[in-house]
């Protein structure tokens, strides 16, 4: 194995444990593990973020910034599968960036599969049962494999869509007609709005950091004390609750 499949495995190991799973037997840690912390939680999302940007990198301590958009090979797309038997977005998306990473271009973003397979009726987004918008897979979504699981989390029960084969299969088939729904508003935003006060650095969100997030979110704890656990500012919260089609209470 080398070092940069090890870096991987380490961030899987990592990832899972930040999820309150133990890597080596897939089960949920018992909720009263020191693992389950926050505190302890809180540090290997921190590590999480930190493996996905070295990564990202292929391995190489330091920013390796780049302005090439997305861009991925018919030949790289053959290598995104198989992934495993049922998956959440974010591995998914994981998958893409392992095969892009020599392209040296931006990072593919999970928020693309969402809102496209949102625009085309595969998810919508409904009121759970706290009154919060979330995002669920329809009868459409079912049908190509997607569905609706309660997961463990350090602050309880809260539900993810996962992603079976066919609908692994059914993501890389339309890949490109993804990306060029992510990439196109993107320039018209950029036309349109070139006078609106930007962001210096908009932050990149993690699959991980998304479940933490909404996790957070849902316990009602207040929002400067997410924006700490997850490195951002109150109002980067906010946005990426409203892109993950949440209402946020003022």
């Amino acid at each position: 194995m080398s070092e940069f499949e090890k870096l991987k495995r380490a961030r899987m190991y990592i990832h899972k444990l930040a999820n309150g799973i133990d890597p080596i037997s897939n089960t949920c840690i018992e909720q009263d593990s020191i693992l389950n912390n926050i505190r302890i939680s809180r540090c290997f999302f921190y590590v999480v973020e930190v493996l996905d940007q070295l990564i990202a990198n292929s391995g190489v301590i330091g920013k390796n910034k780049t302005s090439i958009p997305f861009f991925i090979t018919e030949e790289q797309k053959a290598k995104i599968l198989p992934i495993e038997r049922k998956v959440l977005v974010g591995q998914i998306t994981d998958k893409i960036n392992a095969v892009t990473a020599e392209n040296n271009c931006k990072k593919f973003n999970a928020v693309w599969i969402t809102n496209w397979l949102l625009e085309h009726g595969y998810l919508e987004i409904k009121r759970d049962a706290r009154g919060r918008n979330k995002r669920f897979a329809t009868l459409k979504g079912y049908e190509i494999g997607i569905a609706v699981e309660s997961r463990n989390g350090i602050y309880g029960v809260f539900n993810v869509n996962t992603y079976n084969e066919n609908a692994q299969k059914f993501i890389v088939d339309n890949l490109d007609l993804i990306i060029r729904h992510a990439q196109e508003p993107k320039l018209k935003i950029t036309n349109t709005q070139a006078n609106s006060p930007q962001t210096s650095a908009e932050k990149v969100w993690t699959e991980a950091q998304d479940i933490t997030l909404l996790d957070l979110y849902n316990k009602d704890v207040p929002l400067y004390e997410i924006a700490v656990t997850c490195k951002c500012s109150i109002d980067e919260v906010k946005n990426r609750l409203r892109t993950l089609g949440v209402d946020i209470r003022e």
